[in-house]
């Protein structure tokens, strides 16, 4: 258990030290505490002490780049299609490549200019700013060049992507994702394994690292004659595993265990038990990259480990088929939070997963197997096409219920009491875990409950990049002015519909144009189809609206020859405040407006296109008088969205700026009783 603490201690003070987010830092913390509250007097607080010096050690060896043109050499430690990561000792760089044979250990000289890396963000959506800094890079380097210094003479990416070209399109995606890792979200294989919430465990390459490592060490032990001797084969066989296993966290974990394994058996005569083992594989891999324990496929990889270790100690006297069976229920129990990820819960998801992994096995198997040797035409095209054909069946069986997607906090405590339970257990609170885990559940149940959807009132402005969306909620009425929009992606299927259920919204009652700007109602197509919008507004005629205790007055009834001369303005009482949303209205209609209606106010202003120097006019800001307003833009747009005299413009006035390139979603809420 000494080797468990100090794993624990470093893990825990990484986070605490490194986290982005202050609730998860400030509950590492907490749980340190608790931890060292209970080793103290044991032998265990010596090695936790130390875990928590090394994760203080590491958290703060963390220096950047000086901002500005610089020269340097790095190693590419991640190369995807389109960007590397480079190393230098203690700085990590992100470098946006357009073309380019970079691959993992290559030495790169670049020239460029250094700045905080940047990108915009969207409401559910894959946070890629998020993900480099859990990778520990913050900045990034607008190259003038780059060229490779020195390389391996193996060029992995080239091999891979010869051995994908010599497949068909669908199944070259298929064997992309399952192999390397790389999901294209508009094939068919991908889009099929992420509806049946597959696509973790196409992921759990650990896994099948274990399967494969499992047979090929009984192949060899009956080939040879001779356990030690099958066990030092089926290693040197793992170590064609490491052009994946630098990417794959599951899998380098999986060859440090076997080898760990292999020396307590052999050399230490099986001292150490398997939960000393596990911990001194994480220990290793944190060494090799301290970063490695914000990657989910490490805490989840290390979370399960230790959980069907600590686990298997109350299954002791049961049979061996027992042991399968609690182990199954356990691991399906795990990743509980996974199934709810989308915010819908499968209910033959663990039927499913078990029909599917013998055919993912037998399918990675081969498929690596042809990796390091030729294409498998004729036996992995037809292996493909029944695996599709076969989600395709199932896919059709699959029945989902809608639940409210888990937050953050609830993943974590839930992980926290599964875990940290069994550790507890282990020095006998069982009391406080079974108290623990019940009071979970109760608090998630009453959740359920929708009692907070019928007494909400908000405002929310959704963060669709360089776009407008606002939602407004009056208890069970919703109102959408704006939809936004994006060319490269289906902004209503991908970012709006998750969000809406999120928030247990599943109806808009009105959906309102501003203006027909692909940037405020691009994706209104895309949301009448496939979401339950039951009215439709975009002229000037429909108003004012009366919806129940809502009125909204459209102040811009003059129109113009330019499409934001159309836009309309919006004024809202809702919440105790008065609200003005003006679309894309530019500064002759903002004064016409306030020349027919000086006793115009508002609280809150959504600004008028995006923050463009073609809006927000003195006489507009000196007649409304707002005291926040609301911008709506992209990080890093190329519009330079928004503009520095509007901004300074508010400032004058007093005026609360507030951003959803900076901010994200930026919402206003109350909770009330309908009136009598």
């Amino acid at each position: 258990m000494r080797t468990f603490f100090l794993f624990l201690g470093l893990v825990l003070w990484s986070w605490g030290s490194y986290s982005q987010d202050w609730p998860i830092r400030i509950l590492a913390l907490l749980l340190a505490c608790l931890l060292l509250g209970i080793s103290i007097g044991r032998k265990e607080v010596a090695p936790f002490l130390v875990g928590l010096f090394i994760g203080v050690i590491a958290g703060v060896t963390n220096i950047p780049f000086s901002e500005g043109k610089q020269t340097f050499t790095g190693m590419v430690i991640l190369s995807k299609q389109n960007y590397v990561i480079l190393w230098r000792p203690f700085q990590r760089i992100y470098l946006s490549i357009k073309e380019g044979d970079f691959q993992w250990g290559d030495w790169i000289r670049v020239s460029g200019s250094i700045q905080p890396f940047k990108m915009t963000t969207y409401e559910c959506r894959f946070d890629f700013k998020q993900y480099l800094y859990r990778l520990g890079v913050t900045q990034e380097i607008h190259a003038n060049f780059a060229e490779r210094r020195m390389g391996l003479p193996l060029r992995v990416n080239k091999f891979r992507d010869r051995f994908l070209s010599a497949f068909p399109n669908q199944n070259q995606a298929l064997l992309d994702c399952l192999l390397f890792g790389r999901n294209d979200s508009s094939s068919y294989g991908v889009s099929l394994l992420t509806s049946l919430n597959l696509l973790y465990v196409c992921s759990c390459s650990g896994i099948f690292f274990s399967f494969f490592f499992r047979l090929v060490k009984k192949w060899m032990m009956r080939l040879l004659n001779d356990e030690k001797k099958g066990m030092v084969a089926a290693l040197v066989l793992s170590i064609f595993f490491i052009p994946v296993s630098i990417r794959k966290i599951g899998i380098a974990r999986g060859i440090l265990s076997n080898l760990y394994t292999f020396i307590n058996t052999y050399y230490c005569k099986k001292k150490y038990n398997g939960i000393c083992r596990t911990s001194l594989t994480g220990i290793t891999l944190f060494l090799l990259n301290k970063y490695s324990v914000f990657q989910s496929g490490f805490l989840i990889g290390f979370g399960l480990s230790y959980l069907l270790q600590f686990a298997s100690i109350q299954w002791m006297g049961h049979s061996p088929l027992e042991k399968k069976f609690f182990g199954f229920l356990m691991l399906r129990y795990f990743l509980l939070p996974l199934s709810f990820g989308g915010g819908s819960l499968h209910f033959f998801g663990g039927l499913i997963s078990l029909l599917t992994m013998p055919y993912l096995f037998v399918l990675c198997l081969l498929g690596y197997v042809s990796y390091l040797t030729f294409p498998f035409k004729a036996l992995l095209n037809p292996l493909c096409d029944g695996f599709l054909s076969y989600l395709g069946c199932l896919h059709r069986i699959d029945l989902m219920f809608e639940f409210p997607k888990w937050s953050w906090a609830f993943e974590v405590v839930f992980y926290v009491l599964l875990v940290g339970g069994l550790i507890l257990r282990e020095y006998g609170f069982r009391r406080w875990n079974a108290w623990g885990t019940t009071l979970f559940w109760v608090t998630y149940a009453i959740s359920l409950i929708p009692i907070a959807p019928c007494l909400e009132q908000s405002v929310t402005f959704i963060n669709v990049g360089q776009g407008d969306s606002i939602l407004l909620v009056n208890r069970n009425e919703n109102v959408l002015i704006d939809t936004g929009g994006n060319l490269s992606f289906d902004m209503a299927k991908e970012t709006l519909i998750p969000y809406f259920k999120s928030r247990r919204i599943y109806h808009i009652d009105y959906l309102i144009a501003s203006h027909h700007d692909f940037d405020h109602i691009g994706a209104g197509e895309s949301l009448r189809k496939h979401f339950d919008v039951r009215h439709y507004i975009d002229e000037a005629k429909d108003f004012p609206l009366q919806l129940n205790t809502w009125r909204f007055q459209n102040y811009n009834i003059y129109g113009g020859t330019e499409e934001n001369d159309t836009s309309l303005v919006l004024g809202l009482d809702f919440m105790g405040k008065k609200w003005l949303f003006t679309g894309d209205a530019p500064v002759n209609i903002e004064k016409r407006i306030v020349r027919d209606h000086p006793e115009l106010r508002a609280d809150i202003l959504k600004v008028g296109h995006h923050g463009s120097s073609t809006s927000t006019c003195e006489a507009w800001l000196s007649t409304i008088k707002c005291k926040e307003a609301i911008i709506s833009c992209g990080e890093k747009n190329s519009y330079g969205h928004p503009n520095k005299e509007v901004l300074e413009r508010l400032q004058n006035y007093g005026v609360r700026i507030r951003r959803t390139d900076q901010e994200g979603s930026i919402r206003y809420a109350r909770y009330s009783f309908p009136p009598l």
